[in-house]
């Protein structure tokens, strides 16, 4: 009976150190959610309306809507994963911001700070240095 009880112990131990290594290894996916605005020097509003057009198009966004200083945009990743979001604009400064995701776990950390899946992350890195690429040709 003995030998069962620690066998026992020790397969409870193993699938606790188990979990909680899975759930480290879970929350190593997410990343602070960044919504990065940086300046810009362009010559024309239509120059930088241009430019994040191209770096969209690059990047395989797809333009849901235009107006004046704002460009909102969706990255379908997969049928189930991908983000839509607005791009504020002027000759001066660009802010890229998150309007919704599906299936990049966003949601909050222990304290309180938004999070989402580092792959949205690496995707708004790149498009900010396309942007900039963009706009360094004009």
């Amino acid at each position: 009976m003995q030998v069962k009880n620690g066998i026992l112990k020790s397969m409870l131990l193993t699938s606790f150190i188990l979990a909680l290594l899975g759930l480290s290894l879970g929350c190593a996916r997410k990343v602070p959610l960044v919504n990065p605005s940086f300046e810009v020097r362009s010559v024309e509003i239509t120059t930088t309306s241009d430019s994040i057009k191209r770096a969209l198009r690059a990047r395989r966004w797809v333009l849901v809507r235009e107006t004046p200083g704002m460009i909102v945009a969706r990255y379908q990743r997969s049928a189930k994963v991908g983000a839509t979001i607005q791009i504020n604009y002027s000759k001066n400064n660009i802010t890229i911001m998150l309007v919704e995701s599906s299936n990049l776990l966003q949601g909050f950390d222990n304290r309180g700070n938004e999070v989402i899946h580092r792959a949205y992350s690496g995707w708004i890195a790149n498009l900010e240095n396309d942007i900039r690429l963009e706009l360094s040709y004009n």
